[in-house]
């Protein structure tokens, strides 16, 4: 990641766009390779994650592969989110200004209102994590045997 990042940096990319760009690089190796893509980013602008989408089904295509997507949105309490961002913030880690993230939580919309209906699944962010992760792998079972 640091190598990629001096490369973008060089080239004069935004560093804004650091992550997406090393997550696509990473999907689209993965899409070559026949591998289950996992992008753990969160999208408040569901005009961008449909562009994203559509480069990654055009390189599956052009790599003979289709791109089956399980989309999971995390569901959480808005102050105990707030709480746990100011806290990572606190212990030196990233998070989004107080207006950034009200932005956020006012603008926020289901992936299932862009089209995205069949394949979402929802996770509480304050429960037991093995109950979502065992949610989440079941889903991506029935995907593979499908």
């Amino acid at each position: 990641y640091h190598k990629h990042c001096k490369t973008q940096a060089a080239e004069g990319v935004d560093e804004k766009l650091f992550p997406y760009r090393f997550l696509r690089n990473q999907a689209y190796r993965g899409i070559r390779n026949h591998k289950i893509i996992i992008w753990n980013q969160p999208f408040t602008d569901l005009d961008i994650f449909d562009k994203m989408i559509d480069r990654l089904r055009t390189n599956a295509l052009e790599n003979t592969s289709e791109l089956e997507l399980l989309i999971v949105e995390l569901n959480i309490d808005t102050s105990l989110a707030h709480q746990r961002t100011t806290k990572r913030k606190q212990a030196g880690g990233h998070g989004p200004s107080d207006t950034t993230f009200d932005r956020f939580v006012n603008t926020y919309q289901s992936a299932s209102t862009h089209g995205y209906t069949s394949n979402i699944i929802s996770v509480q962010g304050d429960s037991d994590v093995n109950k979502s992760v065992d949610l989440i792998l079941e889903r991506v079972s029935a995907i593979i045997t499908a």
